[in-house]
């Protein structure tokens, strides 16, 4: 499944083949750097149920998170929303050494309207 953005960048998602009970599927972004070459430490994933995006899942690992991390990297975000509302555009990490407590949150959420999704051409025609 490929979606077009506004800024002509393409976010390009990929069935994980990760069906969990109760939870639906999981779509990931194959052009991310544990698809390419890079060590896995942390990835952005959409969860899916019944054609809709239902959830949204930060995957890291645990030496990541030992890195004592505090920086927070973008979200790529589909073109368009089913329901209008604050959609986070960042997922941030955080080590506080005082308390020995890790943070991953959602951040820098932005108002989106409701809009339909634009089609999106198949691979290997005009567009596409």
């Amino acid at each position: 499944m490929r979606f077009s953005t506004a800024k002509s960048a393409t976010v390009v998602v990929a069935l994980a083949s990760a069906v969990a009970p109760a939870m639906g599927n999981h779509l990931i972004d194959p052009t991310g750097p544990e698809f390419n070459g890079v060590p896995f430490t942390r990835t952005w994933i959409y969860g899916t149920y019944d054609g809709r995006i239902t959830f949204y899942e930060e995957m890291v690992t645990r030496a990541f998170l030992l890195e004592k991390h505090s920086e927070c990297f973008d979200i790529k975000s589909p073109p368009a929303v089913a329901v209008r509302g604050y959609y986070p555009t960042a997922t941030c990490y955080g080590y506080d050494p005082e308390t020995g407590e890790y943070t991953v949150s959602l951040s820098r959420f932005m108002l989106r309207e409701a809009s339909p999704a634009e089609p999106v051409p198949p691979e290997g025609t005009a567009g596409g």
